[in-house]
C-alpha cells in the first residue's frame, strides 16, 4: 500500500512520471486494485508516455478483462497505428462482448473492416453504429464517406462507356449511389459543421446530382 499512497502523493505534487513508476511498483507488490491501474493511465497521458499507457492498459486488460472498456479502446487503438488491423478486429469484437450496443466501437470496427478491404461490411457496421447513436458524426461521415468510395468505383467503371451507356448508367447506377450516401453526409454536417471533408464531400453530392438550392445553401 505504502508505494501505492506514494504515487498519489505523486500525482497531486504534478510529477507524473514517477508516479507512473510508483504506480507500477505497488502492483508489482500485490496492490492488483483497479485504481492502481486508472491513476497510473492517468499519469501516463499527462506525460504523453504512449508506451507506458499501451503497457498499462495490456496489464489492466489481462487482470481484468472486458469489464472495463477504456483499456480495450486504448489497445485498439494502438494496434490500428501500428495497421495490425485482425489483432484490432479482435479486440474490438471482444469488447463488443462487453457492450454490444457501443456505437464507437461498433464505428471504429467499420473502419477496421473497410482498411481489410471490405468495404459492404464496413458500410453495415457504420450504420449499425449511427442506428444505436444518432447523434455519432463520425459514424454518419463514415457511412457517407464509404457510399462515395462506391461511386467513385462506378465512375471509373464508366469511363469506357458510349454516350448511351454512360447515360443509363448514371441514371440506374450512379445517382442512387449519390442519393444513398447522402443522408449519411447531410447528417454529418449537420452533427459536426467544422468538419471541412465533409462539407466538401456534400457540396460534390450536391453538384453531382444537378441540385444548385442545396449547393447555394451550403455555401452561405
Amino acid at each position: 500500500m505504502t508505494a501505492y499512497y506514494q504515487g498519489i502523493a505523486l500525482w497531486q505534487a504534478g510529477n507524473v512520471n514517477d508516479a507512473v513508476g510508483a504506480f507500477a511498483n505497488a502492483r508489482k507488490l500485490g496492490y492488483k486494485h483497479k485504481e492502481a491501474y486508472d491513476y497510473a493511465l492517468s499519469c501516463a497521458a499527462q506525460a504523453k508516455d504512449n508506451v507506458a499507457i499501451v503497457a498499462i492498459a495490456e496489464e489492466a486488460y489481462k487482470e481484468f478483462g472486458g469489464k472495463d472498456i477504456q483499456y480495450l479502446n486504448v489497445l485498439i487503438n494502438d494496434k490500428l497505428s501500428k495497421e495490425e488491423f485482425d489483432d484490432a478486429e479482435t479486440l474490438i469484437n471482444d469488447a463488443l462482448k462487453v457492450d454490444a450496443n457501443n456505437a464507437e466501437l461498433l464505428n471504429l470496427k467499420g473502419l477496421i473492416v473497410e482498411n481489410k478491404g471490405n468495404e459492404y461490411a464496413a458500410l453495415d457496421e457504420c450504420t449499425k453504429a449511427i442506428e444505436i447513436d444518432n447523434t455519432l458524426a463520425q459514424g454518419d461521415f463514415n457511412a457517407g464517406r464509404i457510399g462515395m468510395k462506391k461511386v467513385v468505383a462506378q465512375q471509373k467503371a464508366m469511363e469506357t462507356m458510349n454516350r448511351s451507356d454512360y447515360a443509363k448508367a448514371k441514371e440506374e447506377i450512379l445517382i442512387p449511389l449519390l442519393k444513398e450516401a447522402l443522408p449519411y453526409m447531410e447528417r454529418a454536417y449537420q452533427l459536426d459543421d467544422t468538419n471541412a471533408n465533409a462539407k466538401r464531400i456534400l457540396s460534390n453530392i450536391y453538384y453531382q446530382l444537378g441540385d444548385e438550392e442545396a449547393l447555394q445553401a451550403l455555401d452561405k
